[in-house]
């Protein structure tokens, strides 16, 4: 029978509250996971020439064939045998493991996306930051270190709002 009342006693009796919480919690992890180490990797691979580029490309290419219902076992097993080896839970029943392995196993298409997202920009716009320094550079120092050094603007960051009447305005940068 059709009633409201089915799904309060889905969020209530079946706990669906608790898992749709920790569905949001896994997920927000994983995609931030995900977005640190591919955001830098797949503008690397668009930007870049290095050696190797070809075969990142090749290697996150052919990760794009490993259908994740293959592997979900053998990952399984693995973090099994390893809690049983260490004696207690780690990597079973912990939300940070299981958001490793959902960013793991998206990984391969994301870079692939991204890379390609990243190629289609035009070059002019890092071109202009660069002039408005707003890109990070490195500055050689005396003793041969290489400081890393960002410039934002070479007006100050801080400004002195005053109220004149009704009106605010910035003092000019001198």
């Amino acid at each position: 029978d059709w009633l409201w009342s089915n799904f309060v006693d889905a969020f209530q009796k079946a706990r669906m509250g608790d898992y749709l919480l920790n569905t949001v919690e896994v997920t927000a992890m994983a995609l931030v996971m995900l977005l640190v180490i591919a955001l830098p990797a797949s503008y690397v691979l668009a930007r870049f020439n290095f050696i190797g580029k070809k075969f990142l490309n090749a290697l996150f290419m052919a990760g794009l064939f490993v259908n994740v219902n293959y592997i979900v076992l053998p990952i399984f097993l693995m973090f099994f045998k390893a809690d049983t080896l260490l004696g207690f839970d780690l990597f079973l029943n912990n939300k940070f493991f299981l958001a490793l392995v959902y960013a793991a196993t998206s990984l391969p298409f994301t870079i692939y996306l991204l890379t390609g997202y990243f190629k289609t920009l035009p070059k002019a716009y890092e071109e202009a930051a660069r002039i408005d320094k707003y890109i990070a550079t490195a500055k050689p120092v005396k003793d041969g270190r290489v400081e890393l050094i960002h410039y934002i603007k070479e007006q100050s960051i801080s400004f002195e709002y005053h109220r004149y009447g009704s009106i605010l305005e910035v003092p000019p940068v001198e």
